[in-house]
Parts: C-alpha cells; structure tokens; sequence
C-alpha cells in the first residue's frame, strides 16, 4: 500500500517563519521607516527570542530598542550571524522553520541604518504583540516537573536539586508522574530548565509502565519526546500529527549541568498541549548515532559517519543534529532502494546555538531508504572552542568529550 505523508502543513512557530514582509513592498520606491517597513521584519524574525525573558540579550519590540542597537542589527545582519541559521544558502525556502532573512530583508535594514534610523509615521507602526507570560507554545494543557531521583525514587527537596558550585556532573536523572488513566496525544511541548545559567539541556524521555523501568544507558534516550537545548525551538506540531503519552506513564528528565561557581537550584519543567482527537500519524523521535570513533589530536577535519536503513515507508518530519564544541558541519543524504540520492541537509555546527530543522511536509522514505549523516570535527588549536588540542576526543557524556547524533522524527500512519 503506497503511504500519503502529507497534510495540510500550517507554517510552524510563525514568529520565526514567514512569506515576505510589508519592507519588500517599498524598498524600491519610498525612503525605509522603522514603522512601515523595519518594525514587521523584527517582529516576524526577532522577537521571538529580543523579547524579556526569552535567549535574546536584549528586547527588540520598540523603535526606541531597535535604534539603540540598530549599528550591531546591521553588521551581524550583513554578515549573517543573525537571524541564526545554520543551514546552507542552497536550503533556502526548505524548512518550515527557517530563520534567515531574505535578501531584500538584509537590503531594508542595511538603508534603514544607513539613512539615519528614521521613525515614519506611528500610525503604521504594528500594535504590541501580546506573547504568553511564561510558555511560548501559548498556554499549555498540563505542566509536569522534576518530582523524583529515577535512581531512588526518593521525592527532591522543596527548592530543586542543588547545583554543586563547580566541578563536573554527570548527567543527573529525575522523573515526574501523569498519572493520566488514558493515552494522551501531545501536539506542542516546550522544556524550561529551573536554572538556566547552569543547566545545559534538559532531554525529556517517556517512561512507559507496560515496558518497566528506563533504562538510562538504552535506546530510550534515542527516542526522546522532548528537548531544551542552547538555540533551538519548542515543538509544535500542526493538525494531524502528535506524540503519544500512554496511559499511566512518567516522564524522565535526563539533564546536563555546568557548574558556574554559583549556588543553583533547579526544578526543571515541561509543558504540554493535547491533540482534541486522535492524530493521523504519530510522530516518532530516533536517531543514526556513532560511538565509535577517535578524532586524533590537532585534526581540523576529521570525519565520522553513522547511518540507518529504514525497514518500512516512513516520512521523515524533521532532522536534529548534535554535537559538543568541536563540531565543524553536519549532513544528511538520503540513498533511495531506486539507487537515487537526495542531499537532505548541510550545515554548519554551532553547540551554543542547536537547531533542528523542519520539512514542510514529510519527506518520503520508502522501505530500504538508508540515511547517512556525515560530519566534521575541528580538534585543533584554529578553533576557539576547542577545551584540549593536544588530546585525542572520544565519545562521552560531558562537553570536554564528544558526541555524533544524528537525530531525526518520523511518522507513523494510525490507521
């Protein structure tokens, strides 16, 4: 039976994503204002994360914050590093997520500060957005956090697990439980760490009672349900596709603390929006992941490679790459049973800015498609996130180590 993989796809987090803007309209003829033509590219690209208490450094929402940094907005702008997208030029209009700007966006700006910052008339400039005061995903249907050490089962103190002020930690784990006494589909979930400054990433796994007790060192870790790394985005999936939550489950938080010299305490959390009826495809998280692999001391481009065969037609949804503070680049290739290929995805690899990237419907995988991820590392001393040139780096848990992960989701029809 030949599987259909698309649905009507609505654009994702449409803060970040969109089809042009009002400055496209008038570059050509009218002088560019803050208020017609600057003010709608910053809210659809910006001001997701310039906004108070989101990753941004500073809020970007009024013409007063844009003027005030509007010399930096040009330069990162012109040279790239912002709005930040990883992927490669070629892979422009793919993803459903995709942050970059448009050429005559960059264009607008660059006149914008170059023509002296000029206002226009406030009777174009858009009214405030109104964002959720805690949860971009909007407000949830259920918030879950850290209640118990998974290894004891013994409840955390009132005020979180205490951070130790330094040294290394290996990755802590806790679990809360739902308690629901059904299944619930999940269609949007977001993680929030309790501490940020210290907490790395928070990797949510659902711990199943049919299939006992999680097994940190298994395959579960791989099948994540969800995730809170530097830079990337929460989930939200569009009508028709959903993660399960079965009956009865917990949710295990894995979490990688980095000691700052500061007494933290955390109680990480995650929010949850519930599908109002059954999907059509269930969105499955898994990887292609290597262990195995040494990169010599001082190499600049070393490669490692990991691959998986699909046994059935899937779709693929999305593709996550990771990596620690030596990773260069990622690629994705999909070998087709029909002896085709199909380059998926290039980019490059920033660990303090992690993306995934969305397609903006599944892409097909009939049975027998093998997908190869390919990556580069930069253990020398030219790169400048480098803890230790002169060591050869293996696989491991902490950021001094390394790791090559090639996650991806797929979907499973219901029917």
């Amino acid at each position: 039976m030949k599987l259909s993989w698309l649905l009507p796809f609505p654009v994702l987090l449409t803060a970040m994503v969109g089809n042009g803007s009002n400055a496209e309209k008038h570059i050509e003829t009218e002088a560019v204002t803050w208020a017609r033509d600057i003010s709608p590219i910053l809210r659809e690209k910006c001001e997701t994360c310039h906004r108070p208490g989101q990753v941004g450094p500073f809020a970007l929402q009024t013409y007063e914050q844009a003027r005030g940094w509007a010399e930096m907005i040009a330069s990162v702008v012109e040279e790239g590093r912002m709005p930040p997208w990883n992927a490669a030029e070629r892979f422009h209009g793919v993803f459903e997520n995709e942050r970059s700007l448009s050429a005559k966006q960059k264009t607008t700006i660059q006149n914008w500060v170059k023509n002296g910052m000029p206002r226009g008339d406030k009777q174009d400039e858009l009214q405030p957005k109104e964002w959720a005061d805690t949860w971009s995903i909007g407000k949830p249907d259920a918030v879950f956090s850290m209640e118990k050490w998974l290894s004891n089962d013994e409840e955390l103190p009132e005020e979180g697990y205490r951070v130790a002020r330094d040294g290394v930690i290996d990755y802590e784990y806790f679990y809360a439980e739902t308690h629901f006494p059904e299944d619930r589909w999940v269609c949007g979930m977001e993680v929030r760490s309790g501490a940020p400054d210290v907490v790395h990433h928070v990797l949510v796994v659902v711990q199943d009672p049919k299939k006992g007790k999680f097994n940190p060192r298994g395959r579960g870790l791989l099948q994540f349900f969800a995730v809170a790394v530097p830079g990337d985005t929460p989930s939200l999936y569009p009508d028709g596709y959903a993660k399960l939550l079965p009956a009865g489950a917990s949710l295990v938080f894995q979490v990688h603390y980095t000691p700052n010299g500061k007494e933290r305490f955390d109680r990480s959390s995650v929010a949850l929006i519930f599908a109002d009826e059954e999907p059509v495809f269930e969105v499955v998280s898994d990887a292609a992941i290597n262990r195995r692999f040494t990169i010599p001391a001082g190499a600049k481009n070393h490669e490692v490679r990991s691959s998986h065969v699909f046994k059935e037609d899937t779709g693929i949804l999305t593709l996550f790459p990771h990596m620690h503070t030596r990773g260069k680049d990622f690629q994705f290739i999909a070998h087709y049973p029909d002896g085709t290929s199909e380059e998926l995805l290039f980019a490059d690899y920033d660990f303090n800015w992690q993306e995934s990237y969305t397609f903006a419907d599944p892409k097909p995988f009939p049975a027998g498609t093998r997908l190869d991820c390919i990556g580069h590392f930069d253990n020398s001393a030219d790169n400048p996130n480098n803890p230790d040139p002169d060591k050869p780096v293996y696989w491991g848990d902490q950021t001094f180590e390394e790791m090559f992960v090639g996650y991806y989701d797929y979907v499973v029809p219901l029917d």
